[in-house]
């Protein structure tokens, strides 16, 4: 070995320092090789976190989406359901066995619910047609009613009038 060591003109010392640095050198490649490997490791670990996070809030959202949809629809059975006694409570009340005082006030209290039912259905039922038709009306009244409203509309008109409760009464009795 000090023949070696002669012949590259080294100590025993360089030789060593050189031995060492190449050790360290490759233990560092070493280290980084394992280091990146770990880093793609967790990099993909991460994407498919993210992936998997992502499907959750996609079928979240859409279970959301359902489930308001079907809250609409529940509510919308509800106003029909509640439009439709509404109507059969005013059909039956010219009939009804009342003072007049009392028929009249019971009258103007279902008239007045009958309105506000139209005016909650305009919720769920808005007017189309808005852009062309009755531009000059407020918001609410511009486009065409739809077909469900019309027909509470009608029913409204036909009650709205005081006369009427009286036609009504004299033809039933």
């Amino acid at each position: 070995m000090d023949g070696l060591l002669a012949l590259l003109g080294l100590k025993f010392s360089e030789l060593a320092t050189i031995v060492i640095s190449c050790v360290a050198l490759f233990l560092s490649w070493r280290t980084a090789a394992s280091s990146s490997s770990l880093s793609r490791d967790q990099h993909d670990a991460a994407t498919k976190q993210n992936e998997a996070e992502a499907k959750i809030a996609a079928i979240h959202a859409e279970v959301t989406h359902e489930q308001t949809r079907l809250q609409r629809d529940t509510d919308i059975i509800r106003w029909a359901g509640e439009a439709v006694a509404l109507l059969a409570e005013m059909a039956e009340l010219p009939v009804t066995t009342m003072e007049d005082d009392a028929r009249h006030r019971r009258w103007h209290s279902l008239r007045h619910r009958l309105s506000t039912q139209i005016d909650i259905g305009r919720f769920y039922f808005p007017n189309y047609g808005s852009d062309t038709l009755g531009a000059d009306n407020s918001t609410a009244f511009r486009g065409r009613r739809q077909r469900v409203l019309e027909h509470l509309v009608e029913a409204y008109d036909i009650f709205d009038e005081d006369d009427t409760l009286g036609d009504l009464i004299t033809r039933r009795d």
